[in-house]
């Protein structure tokens, strides 16, 4: 099933893409691969390590989105919930794939997130997509680890505290 996605708002006036009250930029997923492959021309073998950070910075923007957005309706969502909608729908809503959580244990802490048909699949982009997972998690969990449990055409992450 394809849908149209009911919280994008085109401003006429000034060419901003907003979702939440926040500004995006629409991009074709070849963007992706071609950043992600001029960064490890250009830093070698430090390109995991900043692709990682980068990721982290994507995860916590995602996460300051949907706050922000549950504010504008005078809500507040508990860690659970927060997380299941970073994870299943921001990332899933915004082209990254068929995004599941498999498992939410905050006591443990332990999350295991599934990731499928990721524009960002090949060893680069995992690792820029286990540092969205991991900026995502920092909000509830504080410094956490996460690594990828399983890669191929679904690829897996665990994050633990």
């Amino acid at each position: 099933m394809k849908r149209t996605l009911p919280n994008l708002l085109l401003d006429d006036e000034t060419g901003e893409l907003l979702t939440a009250g926040r500004r995006f930029v629409l991009l074709p997923a070849g963007f992706f691969i071609t950043s992600l492959e001029q960064i490890e021309k250009i830093v070698g073998q430090a390109a995991p390590a900043l692709l990682f950070r980068i990721g982290c910075g994507i995860g916590e923007e995602y996460v300051n989105r949907i706050v922000c957005a549950a504010k504008e309706y005078g809500e507040t969502l508990d860690p659970d919930l927060l997380l299941l909608e970073a994870y299943e729908n921001a990332l899933y809503q915004s082209g990254f794939g068929i995004v599941r959580l498999r498992e939410l244990d905050l006591e443990k802490p332990r999350i295991i997130v599934e990731v499928a048909n990721s524009p960002t699949k090949d060893e680069k982009g995992c690792e820029m997509f286990r540092g969205i997972i991991t900026g995502i998690a920092t909000r509830d969990l504080g410094e956490c680890v996460c690594s990828e449990v399983e890669h191929g055409e679904t690829c897996v992450f665990k994050v633990v505290k």
